[in-house]
Order: C-alpha cells, then sequence, then structure tokens
C-alpha cells in the first residue's frame, strides 16, 4: 500500500514553523488523501549582538507534484485561500490568522488539502512555506537599541528587520520539505540541508541603518522611510505603528494591509485609496482623516475616532466600528456590508436606519 517517505528536509527553524504531509491511501478509488500538518509558535532569534522575537501574520504553503493529479478540496475556510499556479502540478494555500486575531494561531493543526489519483510510483511531492516581508512581525527586540526609541522610529525599524530576516535567512522560502508517495522504497537516512546565512557585510549595513534612524533628527515617517530604505506606499505593509504620531502623514495608495495602528495618531492623514484592510485601529485618533475610497475590510475601529473622516466610497465590509466616535463623518457611498457598529457616539436615528438598509449590523447600545 502506498506511503508517504520524507526524502529530503530543509528546515533550519523547526521550533518556529514545522511541516508534515500527512495522507491515507484509498484503495478502491486509488487515490491519496492528503494534509497538511502545521505547528508553528514564537520564536527567538540572535541577530548583530541581540535577539529578536519572531512571529508570523500569514504565509504560504506550496505544493508542487512530479505526477499524478491533484484535486484540492474546495471547502471555504475564512483563514485559507486556495489558488492554483500555471499548471495544475503547483498548488498554494495562504494562510491567515483566525478572524479578529493578528498572528497565526500557536497551534497544530492538520489542514485537509485534497486528493492526488496516482498514475505512476514514486509520486513526487516538494512542499514548501513561503513567506514575504508583510507576514512576518518582530514582536520583540533586545540590545539592538535602547529603550528610548520613539514609536514612529519603532516601526520602521521593524519593517527593516523584517525585510532583512526575509532577505537574508528565508528566501526563496523557510523550509522545503521533499517527499515520495510510494508502496516502498530503499532504505535511507532523510537528507538535510542547510540554508545560508548573511554575510558580514550584509550585517554590517544593517546595524548602520538601525544606528541612523536611532540618531536621526526626525519623527517624519516619511524621512525615517527615506533613511531606512524603504518604499513608504508599498513596504509598511504589516508594520506595527502602535501609538505612532502620524498627524497629517500622506499615505494616499499605500498598502497597509494587516498592520498595527492600535492607539496611533493619525489626524488630517491622507488615507485615501489606501489599503487598510484587515488593519488593527483600535484606538486611534483619525479625527479629520481622509479615507475616500480606501479599502478597510474586516479593519478594527474599536474605540477609535472618525469625527470629521471622509469616508465616501470606502469599503467597511465586515470592519469593527464599535464604540467608535463618527460625529459628523461622511459615510455617503460607503460599503458597510455586515460592518458592526454600537454605542457610536455622533450616531443618529436617521443614519442608523440608513445604515441598516445597507447591511451594517448593530450591537445594542448600552446604557
Amino acid at each position: 500500500m502506498p506511503e508517504i517517505h520524507l526524502l529530503q528536509i530543509q528546515n533550519p527553524y523547526p521550533e518556529w514553523v514545522e511541516l508534515d504531509l500527512k495522507g491515507i491511501f484509498d484503495p478502491s478509488e486509488k487515490t491519496f488523501s492528503l494534509s497538511l500538518g502545521l505547528n508553528y509558535q514564537e520564536q527567538w532569534r540572535s541577530l548583530l549582538d541581540g535577539r529578536v522575537k519572531l512571529a508570523l501574520k500569514a504565509g504560504i504553503f506550496k505544493l508542487k507534484l512530479g505526477s499524478g493529479k491533484f484535486i484540492p478540496f474546495s471547502e471555504e475556510r475564512d483563514d485559507i485561500s486556495v489558488f492554483t499556479k500555471n499548471d495544475t502540478q503547483e498548488f498554494a494555500w495562504q494562510l491567515l490568522p483566525p478572524l479578529g486575531k493578528s498572528f497565526l494561531a500557536q497551534v497544530n493543526h492538520e489542514i485537509p488539502l485534497g486528493n492526488i489519483i496516482l498514475n505512476d510510483q514514486p509520486c513526487y511531492l516538494t512542499a514548501t512555506w513561503e513567506i514575504c516581508p508583510a507576514d512576518l512581525s518582530i514582536t520583540n527586540a533586545e540590545n539592538l537599541w535602547r529603550h528610548d526609541l520613539s514609536p514612529n522610529k519603532h516601526g520602521i525599524l521593524e519593517r527593516v528587520l523584517a525585510r532583512f530576516l526575509v532577505q537574508n535567512y528565508f528566501t526563496p522560502q523557510v523550509c522545503r520539505i521533499q517527499y515520495a508517495i510510494a508502496d516502498s522504497i530503499p532504505h535511507h537516512d532523510p537528507v538535510t540541508l542547510k540554508f545560508p546565512e548573511a554575510s558580514a557585510e550584509k550585517l554590517e549595513e544593517l546595524q548602520t541603518i538601525i544606528d541612523q534612524i536611532y540618531q536621526a533628527d526626525t519623527q517624519n515617517l516619511a524621512e525615517l522611510t527615506q533613511i531606512a530604505g524603504l518604499n513608504l506606499k508599498k513596504d509598511l505593509e504589516g508594520g506595527n505603528f502602535l501609538g505612532a504620531v502620524l498627524s497629517g502623514v500622506e499615505l494616499h495608495r499605500a498598502n497597509l494591509s494587516r498592520s498595527n495602528f492600535r492607539g496611533a495618531i493619525l489626524t488630517d492623514a491622507d488615507l485615501s485609496e489606501a489599503n487598510l484592510s484587515n488593519a488593527n485601529l483600535s484606538g486611534a485618533d483619525l479625527s479629520g482623516a481622509y479615507l475616500e475610497s480606501a479599502n478597510l475590510q474586516n479593519a478594527d475601529f474599536h474605540k477609535a475616532s472618525l469625527a470629521l473622516v471622509n469616508l465616501i466610497s470606502s469599503n467597511l465590509s465586515h470592519a469593527n466600528l464599535t464604540q467608535t466616535n463618527i460625529t459628523n463623518a461622511n459615510l455617503s457611498g460607503a460599503t458597510v456590508t455586515e460592518t458592526l457598529f454600537g454605542d457610536n457616539p455622533g450616531m443618529t436615528d436617521t443614519l442608523k436606519e440608513k445604515l441598516k438598509q445597507r447591511g451594517a449590523k448593530f450591537l445594542p447600545d448600552r446604557d
């Protein structure tokens, strides 16, 4: 009976991310039901003269077949998106955090993938786990800078470290495993491969950037981004700007998906046409901000201020606006399907009824 045999493993971070393909053979259909065992947890990693703690916001699992035909399961899940590559031999699954969470669940869970129709034996499989800088979050750092770092500089340096780690340690993938499905294969010990380490020159460049940002006589986001060599509109995705002061910042059409702006000051900011889907803006002050045509799907605005905010034609579907101040906010043409309101300063009976007609949901207001 065919079984999965491990041939080669390339995973220098098994305590951080561990993949394990599992399968059950159905002799009547000559198919192999495949599932993915995924174990993930936050992990400390040494860097320069200190260390950083890594967490995953998302990731992509890829599967490539050498032969046979793969039929993916079509089960809909909020935390997994399935998409194919250029042909039927390559497939990919994007894993996302559970709704309302910032990071992937830190538990071992098994994900049904699909069925392989076996044509020949052995059937070779290559499994990889890939991330981009937006998928990686630095949740803690030690001995890389002094503790008096401002939230603005911390947010930029967090993105610098995420980019450096992905480019120098986690590219082209975090881990790569090769399997064979066959009745039997000759006994062997799996080959273990290692990824290259960052060069001394690259580490020196990183230290220079950290020093320049720490010593910079500015808190301006655009200026700090330029010092860091980041693209203001593209490289802040997934960033951590907890408590940052970003009044009047110009982020028109910026990609800020999955970023953390909890408690940040974004008064009069230009976020028009920006992508803030799945962003955490709870407790943030966006008074007077310009959010026309912004993508705000699944964003969390709990206890935030959207007073005097232009939300014309924005997409607020499935966003959380409970206890959000919407005094004099302009919601004309905004998509509010499944948007959650409740106990909102500035809410009128007329506006409430209109929003309900457009698909919004309301929690009972507190007395």
